[in-house]
């Protein structure tokens, strides 16, 4: 195995900067893929002004994004265009493309966690192209790149079951609570929001802090965590604790508001200053006003007071999101609710444990 330059393996394109006042939301132009439409694959920005066919992507080539989380995958849809801050790869004679999606989906993540954070992170092209991969021969190359595509295969059919339990969720929310006319504010059931504080160590600590991360998909992801610096005593308000909700309040347009249910966490985790905790009343559930905060309706009211002048970066202050309208909902039916929440929520654990025995068992 040798180490070997990226640009030695394939043609790297990077995209081109398009005319914003060419953006449309009519679909009978051609798509323009943005830095949110790389993972999703698809895209709902389409673009009005003229372009050179240099820039069409097609379905199936493999995309990077450069901006907030460093993706890196499959074009899934028709035929678009190549915008700023996104880079198409393409696999020279001698490398397996599949095999370079999995070595650099694990690279880019290493660099992620390494890059400085102010607005956004950005991955630059001096980076990029300096970047250097462990290269096996093109036969190992296509055993691990074909093992690990059997992998993402299950996951992504255990994925799918689980998107189906979310469906349920959210079905039982309208089902219970949709004819609800009684409203009230969000602060009728959040007494208070605690911010925490971002910082980064570059020793291993046993204090950890989240990344915004850990909310950005309406669900805990414990995983996005890094380490605090030794020297920096955390402030106990800012400890995350099982049954907690934890709240963005600084993110792209799209994810500030995410909020999310700590089932369970590892301890000594401390809250970033992006994600709000919500110190609740006695008259809330949390489990209820976690589901609450992510209906489409709650949703839209946030994306509606959000405020920034950045481009991608949006955020909420403490009072927009406490003068929400939301349905009122008396103890008894919120309970009720959680407790069904918790039993789907103990089916998607057994989906998730039967990907693993499926895999391990082969």
């Amino acid at each position: 195995m040798e180490k070997v330059k990226l640009t030695d393996l394939c043609d790297i394109q990077y995209g081109y900067a398009f005319d914003s006042a060419c953006f449309t939301d009519n679909n009978t132009y051609i798509p323009l893929i943005r830095i949110r439409d790389v993972k999703r694959g698809y895209s709902e920005t389409f673009y009005t002004g003229d372009f050179s066919e240099a820039y069409i992507i097609h379905s199936g080539d493999l995309l990077i994004g450069m901006d907030g989380e460093f993706n890196i995958a499959r074009w899934k849809s028709k035929d678009a265009l190549l915008n700023q801050r996104v880079c198409k790869i393409t696999a020279n004679y001698g490398a397996n493309e599949e095999y370079l999606r999995f070595a650099l989906s694990k690279a880019l993540k290493s660099i992620e966690n390494k890059t400085a954070f102010v607005t956004v992170k950005h991955l630059s092209a001096k980076e990029l192209n300096k970047l250097t991969l462990n290269i096996p021969s093109q036969e190992i190359q296509h055993k691990i790149a074909t093992e690990l595509g059997l992998i993402e295969k299950i996951i992504s059919e255990k994925n799918k079951e689980i998107l189906k339990l979310d469906e349920l969720v959210k079905s039982r929310f309208v089902e219970m609570f949709g004819e609800t006319n009684d409203v009230c504010e969000v602060g009728d059931y959040i007494s208070a929001l605690i911010a925490g504080k971002s910082l980064a160590g570059e020793e291993e600590c046993k204090n950890k802090v989240l990344k915004t991360g850990a909310a950005s998909f309406d669900y805990f992801d414990s995983t996005q965590i890094k380490n605090l610096p030794l020297d920096y005593e955390p402030n106990y308000d800012h400890l995350v604790n099982r049954g907690d909700i934890i709240i963005s309040r600084m993110n792209t347009a799209e994810l500030t508001g995410a909020a999310a249910y700590i089932w369970d966490v590892p301890d000594n985790v401390y809250l970033p200053d992006r994600l709000w905790k919500a110190v609740l009343n006695d008259n809330c559930n949390a489990i209820f006003l976690w589901q609450m905060l992510i209906q489409p309706s709650t949703k839209e009211q946030i994306r509606r007071k959000c405020s920034g002048t950045s481009g991608s970066m949006k955020n909420i202050s403490k009072q927009g999101l406490l003068s929400i309208k939301v349905k009122k909902v008396s103890m008894d039916l919120q309970n009720e609710f959680a407790d069904f929440v918790k039993q789907v929520d103990k089916l998607k654990f057994k989906e998730q444990n039967h990907g693993i025995i499926i895999f391990l068992g082969r």
